[in-house]
Parts: C-alpha cells; sequence; structure tokens
C-alpha cells in the first residue's frame, strides 16, 4: 500500500467520524436540551450559535470528502480543489469556536459547562479531528497564501446576521459583543483573530505539503 493510499484511507476513517459524531450531536441537540446547560439550544435555536452553525458546515464538508475519498480509493479520481477551500474555511470555523470556547467561554461559563454534554463534540472533539484530518491528511494540494481569505468566509457571514438580528431584539447577544467595550471592539477583534487562526491553518497545512505529502 502506497503512503498516498494510506492518507486517503486515513481521511476517510477520520471524516466519516466527524460525520457520525456530528449527526448523532445535531440530533441529539434538536430533540433535547440538558437541564442547566446556559449554552444549549434546541429545536430551531439550535441554528442560531456559531458553534452549531460551524459544526453543521463542518458535517457538510466532511461529508463531501468521505464520498471524494471514495471515488478516490475505487476509481482513482482526484479530488477538486474546491473541496479542499470548503474543508479548509469550515475548518478555521470550527477553531475559531474551539478557541473561543477555551479563552473566553470557558472562563465566563465554566469549563465543565462548555465541554460538558453535547458540547464536548462540538466544542472539543470535532474540531480537533477536523484539524488533524485537515494539516496532516488532507494537505494534498499547494494553497496559495491568497486562498486563506476564505477562512473567515463564515466569521463575516455569521456577523451580518448577528449584528442586525441582535439589534432588532430577534437573538440574544449571546457573546456579549453590546455590553461593556461594546461592538466596536469586539467584532474587529473577533475579524482579527478569526483571520489569524486562518492563517495558522493555512500555514500548518502547506508545511505539511512541504514536508510530508508532496513527497509521497
Amino acid at each position: 500500500m502506497t503512503k498516498s493510499k494510506l492518507f486517503t484511507i486515513l481521511s476517510l476513517l477520520f471524516n466519516s467520524a466527524i460525520v457520525i459524531i456530528e449527526i448523532v450531536a445535531l440530533v441529539t441537540s434538536f430533540v433535547k436540551v440538558p437541564e442547566n446547560d446556559e449554552l444549549a439550544f434546541n429545536g430551531i435555536k439550535l441554528f442560531i450559535p456559531f458553534t452549531n452553525q460551524s459544526n453543521i458546515f463542518l458535517l457538510f464538508a466532511s461529508s463531501l470528502f468521505v464520498v471524494f475519498d471514495i471515488l478516490a480509493l475505487s476509481k482513482q479520481t482526484t479530488i477538486p480543489f474546491w473541496a479542499y477551500i470548503i474543508k479548509f474555511s469550515a475548518t478555521c470555523s470550527v477553531s475559531l469556536t474551539f478557541l473561543t470556547v477555551c479563552f473566553y467561554l470557558g472562563p465566563v461559563f465554566g469549563f465543565a459547562m462548555v465541554f460538558g454534554g453535547m458540547n464536548l463534540y462540538f466544542h472539543l472533539i470535532c474540531p480537533v479531528l477536523s484539524l488533524i484530518v485537515f494539516i496532516i491528511f488532507e494537505s494534498r494540494v499547494k494553497i496559495k497564501w491568497s486562498f486563506s481569505f476564505f477562512g473567515i468566509i463564515p466569521t463575516v457571514c455569521y456577523a451580518m446576521m448577528y449584528i442586525p438580528l441582535t439589534l432588532c431584539g430577534l437573538w440574544l447577544d449571546l457573546y456579549g459583543f453590546f455590553l461593556n467595550l461594546g461592538p466596536f471592539f469586539w467584532l474587529p477583534m473577533m475579524f482579527i483573530g478569526s483571520y489569524a487562526i486562518a492563517l495558522l491553518v493555512w500555514f500548518l497545512s502547506q508545511l505539511s505539503y512541504k514536508k510530508i505529502i508532496k513527497h509521497i
């Protein structure tokens, strides 16, 4: 077995695991919310937090790779470049979720809550799995620096919904952006942080491409 085929198989296994975990966690969260969990939403409200939207995006991207990995193994087809960009963007979005939980939500709500119940899968397991599989097993193509901006598209799209809907009172200010220093401080910081994460994920993936993938 070649290393290229091995990496494709590992990518398939990791992405399959992500798809299964995401489906179970999302369906469970949609139907039932545990008591004393301020970060959990069920029903249609499940789609409000960025955490859940980013994980749904990851579910979509991972499902794409499950299909393309199977095709690559069975028919020796090449995975299209646009699929890598979608996976890159999804990985950046759940990485933002993970770091926001570690450095903001965790200290505010307590780590037992942010990593409890289904939050364990949304906030930790799926983001970490996504980073591992994208950086190590899916860095099979050279991605130019300019494509790193695709990593902040989910954040920008969410902000375009979050700001007007929160100001109109249709959404709760889940992240406290309109308290204390206000959105003119927190939103730029979020965009800067989001792009810093995108640059880091891009850099690590391309480092992997140059050191490992390119030579197999």
